[in-house]
């Protein structure tokens, strides 16, 4: 073997074993209790640091092993956050009162900090939101020279900016880092231990023998598959290309066109991170900014992410009707009570996870429960079992999911921290404010705009916590409830996800798809118009975010009704169809009937007579008086136009495009859609090493080991990492020989 790939495979050695042992260190902090707080997140960035710049070296996917100037520089990027964690451990006490006496060496170390934040930025997220970090940085320390008024203010000496970031809560050390490694990463951990127990196989038949019978089913069983899955990963992008693979090939094989089943793709996976019980990362931020329980946010969610996915299924729905579009036959669909019998034990889980919520436990305990119940549940049958290897391999990709949103939290703590102490956040309310002259729905409308904008190409993690101290107190300000404040900025930046220009969801559905890749989004756009409404219809009706202050819940009921028409209405204006094929007028008006709930109160009698009334209205005529072709004639001049599009209508409707589908129908079939096994169990030996390694932490933790000798604790998590990587993977290798 050559040098170089014996450097290669070293490399790739370490970055297993710092997996793992980050992976063990939160497993032990969720068990036994978290270190002093500067400790434990100077610990976690520490971890997310290295491994960014082993996952993502310069000049290459992964490290090749060749010394060279890369080599030299990839291994400085490894070596620099170690060297800042030594200064700060070796004497913790010390460091926290250096704050107001920074010598010159610690200026040093922290803007080496910031730097490769910026720069472990830069390699996880891309450009956008480096250059929104240090845009801002740039302005903290020379805001006296900034040609705009809105950045123009007294600058910051370097001294003090560095110190603020680098020692305040309010810093990179602040509430999202707090919040990703106290909470986010045990959730991850949690997903990666549902994966490799199959729970992803079982979710997918269960969505086919729910909803493949329907119209529209192969598509709308996409929809339950996605966000199913997209409850327990929080990642748009990891969403789809799992659950798309098989998803996306298989709407494209029944009909729908590859643009249209990437954009449903995409748009279902997206609505995950906004799904109860488990959302996305940026919730649980959320839940920590209000000062409420994690719980609480997810009641305030349910409304919201029920009219998001009504959404997506009114549009299928009518797409569908539309084209001809019909469901699976349920002899060829798994049985729902034969893959309840295989996997569904699994879903016991998500229940135990909300029943530690609901009693008021606090989220660690409560995620830390789940994961045992998750190991010992899997563990009961063969088809869900796990080996030593999975069970290593759950706690590595949990891990490294981990990273790049633990990079985002660092960087916006960078953000925060500038924007803070140059007091710019306070001008771009302002700004704002004057802008809309403190018109509220203006003023919602350039909020929209800004998350879109930050949402171009950063987590939404990240879009959400620079919102929350540009757009949010603007929100507030104009009189919106705290949490419809936040949830408006939470929502948009989960939408930049499939809104182009920059749209990744979109880009990954494009690319199993075969469309083009602002095609896809554009589409999703199009299918999902109506989820941007929403975040209107819950700052109008705060009723829908379950506030039930100062209402009824016959009022949460009318409001959340009126809610579903608006949708129904705007999406079929867009699909042309409802009942049947609409004309143009009848679009016109389908589009404008939304509007009536943002221009009149519907918690009011008369209002709310009136919707009824035109509601019932429309629907009679729609179902008495049939398509009149003569009224588009009349507004389409150009014959050709309306040629091409009758032309297309005749083909969807067509008896033969029908034969043929029934025909495709007829060749697929969904009950051989068997859960994929793990190997038997037989590695004996790795259960002992993994009994052994637990034993020794609940040793350490019963004689107060870490508190007392916390760099010698971390020292011995590598090492008892290393050692059962070593020797189960040895095993495993031995075992396929």
């Amino acid at each position: 073997m050559s040098s170089n790939k014996k450097v290669s495979n070293l490399i790739i050695k370490l970055t297993g074993v710092l997996t793992l042992a980050m992976g063990l260190f939160h497993l032990y902090c969720g068990f036994f209790g978290q270190p002093e707080a500067f400790l434990f997140r100077s610990t976690f960035v520490t971890y997310v640091l290295i491994l960014c710049f082993l996952f993502y070296p310069l000049g290459g996917k992964f490290w090749k092993g060749k010394f060279d100037l890369l080599f030299v520089i990839n291994s400085l990027f490894v070596f620099l956050p170690i060297l800042f964690y030594i200064y700060v451990v070796h004497d913790i006490e010390a460091w926290y009162f250096k704050y107001l006496a920074l010598t010159n060496f610690d200026v040093v170390i922290q803007t080496i900090l910031i730097v490769l934040v910026l720069e472990a930025t830069r390699r996880t997220l891309g450009w956008p939101m480096t250059i929104i970090a240090i845009f801002f940085l740039i302005n903290a320390r020379f805001a006296n020279y900034m040609p705009l008024k809105l950045f123009y203010g007294p600058s910051t000496t370097w001294k003090s900016l560095v110190g603020y970031i680098g020692m305040q809560e309010v810093g990179i050390f602040g509430a999202p880092v707090r919040v990703i490694a106290s909470i986010i990463t045990l959730f991850m951990i949690f997903s990666s231990f549902l994966e490799e127990s199959k729970f992803i196989d079982i979710f997918l038949k269960l969505a086919y023998a729910i909803s493949g019978a329907q119209v529209g089913g192969p598509a709308k069983a996409a929809v339950v598959a996605s966000a199913s899955m997209g409850t327990i990963s929080g990642s748009s992008v990891a969403n789809v290309a799992v659950t798309g693979s098989f998803t996306i090939p298989l709407m494209k094989r029944l009909g729908y066109s590859p643009t249209f089943a990437g954009a449903v793709e995409a748009i279902a996976s997206t609505g995950g991170q906004i799904a109860p019980p488990v959302m996305g990362a940026a919730a649980f931020i959320i839940a920590e900014f209000l000062g409420v329980r994690y719980l609480q946010v997810v009641i305030w969610a349910i409304i919201p992410a029920i009219l998001y996915f009504f959404t997506i299924f009114t549009s299928i729905h009518l797409e569908s009707t539309k084209k001809g579009i019909i469901g699976i036959p349920r002899s060829k669909l798994p049985s729902i009570s034969k893959t309840l019998k295989e996997g569904g034990h699994l879903l016991i889980p998500l229940a135990v996870l909300f029943c530690f919520l609901i009693k008021g436990y606090s989220m660690q305990r409560a995620i830390m429960w789940t994961i045992t119940v998750t190991f010992f549940l899997a563990m009961l049958k063969k088809e869900t079992r796990l080996t030593p290897e999975s069970f290593l391999n759950a706690l590595k990709n949990g891990i490294k999911k981990v990273v790049p949103v633990g990079v985002a939290c660092a960087c916006a703590g960078i953000i925060i921290g500038s924007i803070l102490i140059s007091g710019t956040g306070w001008r771009i309310s302002n700004l704002i404010l004057n802008l809309a002259e403190g018109k509220f729905w203006l003023a919602t409308i350039y909020s929209m705009i800004i998350c879109i904008i930050l949402g171009m190409g950063i987590s939404t993690t990240a879009v959400y916590l620079v919102a929350a101290t540009l757009v949010i107190p603007t929100l507030i300000k104009l009189g919106m409830i705290p949490p419809a404040a936040h949830f408006f900025a939470f929502y948009f930046g989960v939408y930049s996800n499939i809104t182009p220009p920059v749209c990744l969801a979109s880009f990954t559905a494009a690319s199993i798809s075969g469309a083009g890749i602002n095609q896809t989004g554009f589409e999703a756009i199009r299918i999902g118009a109506s989820i941007f409404l929403i975040p209107f219809l819950f700052l109008r009706y705060p009723e829908l975010l379950l506030i039930t202050e100062g209402t009824t819940w016959f009022m949460i009921l009318i409001t959340f009704t009126f809610s579903c028409f608006a949708i129904i209405s705007l999406q079929s204006g867009i699909a042309g169809f409802l009942f049947r094929r609409l004309n143009f007028y009848e679009r016109i008006l389908m589009f404008i009937f939304p509007v009536f709930l943002f221009v009149q109160d519907i918690r009011n009698p008369i209002p709310m007579c009136i919707y009824l009334i035109m509601s019932a209205l429309i629907i009679y005529l729609l179902k008495v008086f049939p398509y009149n072709k003569n009224l588009d004639s009349w507004f389409f001049r150009f014959s050709k136009l309306l040629q091409v599009k009758q032309n297309s209508d005749k083909k969807l409707f067509g008896i033969q495009e029908m034969k043929k589908r029934v025909e495709q129908m007829d060749k697929l079939d969904f009950r051989d859609l068997s859960i994929s096994k793990n190997k038997d169990n037989k590695n004996w030996l790795g259960w002992f090493v993994l009994g052994c390694l637990f034993f020794i932490l609940s040793i350490l933790a019963k004689i107060h080991y870490p508190a007392n000798h916390f760099v010698s604790f971390i020292l011995i998590l590598l090492f008892l990492a290393f050692l059962a990587d070593t020797i189960i993977g040895f095993q495993n290798r031995k075992s396929k020989e």
